[in-house]
């Protein structure tokens, strides 16, 4: 009557608004003194009070690309990067998170990626590298970002495909104006 669920053999929710609403409110009251088993996440990925050492994680996609790269993944798009990202985290989140692509904030604008992990949200930014000045707007984009969503620390993930750095693991914490950023280069 309302338009919540639709039914084609099974029922579903209709309504994008509602699914937010209805998700939000389970999200909410997940038991967040609740211990994670070891057979859902890896432990070593989760700091003390659930949360996702996302530090650890991007660090380890970072080494998992190194060992994996190939030239023939020059001409890769964002999108096609995002996905390879995500599927890397999947099996990290499993079942005690999730990850959303492409979420809408306020003023249109839209997050790469965030992830839940119980009761908590982190915002991750992709970019390719084209340039320092490119670098610094992204950097800028994120730390509004985190300021709209009252997020103190954000993550960038730079895939960077300048041959001289193919063998280096760069990261570092930037800090402005109380926001941390994370950022690491594939």
């Amino acid at each position: 009557m309302y338009g919540v669920f639709k039914q084609n053999g099974t029922i579903k929710i209709h309504n994008r608004i509602y699914e937010q609403r209805i998700y939000n409110y389970m999200i909410s009251n997940l038991d967040t003194n609740m211990s994670i088993s070891p057979y859902f996440t890896n432990p070593k990925f989760v700091l003390p009070n659930n949360e996702l050492n996302l530090e650890l994680i991007l660090q380890r996609f970072q080494v998992f690309m190194k060992e994996n790269y190939s030239q023939r993944e020059e001409s890769f798009l964002e999108n096609q990067w995002r996905l390879l990202f995500l599927s890397f985290l999947r099996p990290i989140l499993n079942g005690n998170g999730f990850d959303f692509k492409e979420v809408q904030i306020s003023e249109e604008r839209r997050l790469d990626v965030v992830v839940t992990f119980y009761n908590r949200k982190y915002i991750i930014e992709l970019k390719l590298w084209r340039g320092e000045s490119y670098h610094k707007r992204g950097l800028k984009q994120l730390y509004d970002y985190l300021d709209k969503e009252n997020k103190d620390t954000g993550f960038l993930v730079i895939f960077d495909n300048r041959k001289e750095n193919k063998n280096e693991l760069k990261s570092e914490w930037k800090e402005e104006n109380g926001k941390r950023v994370f950022a690491i280069w594939i």
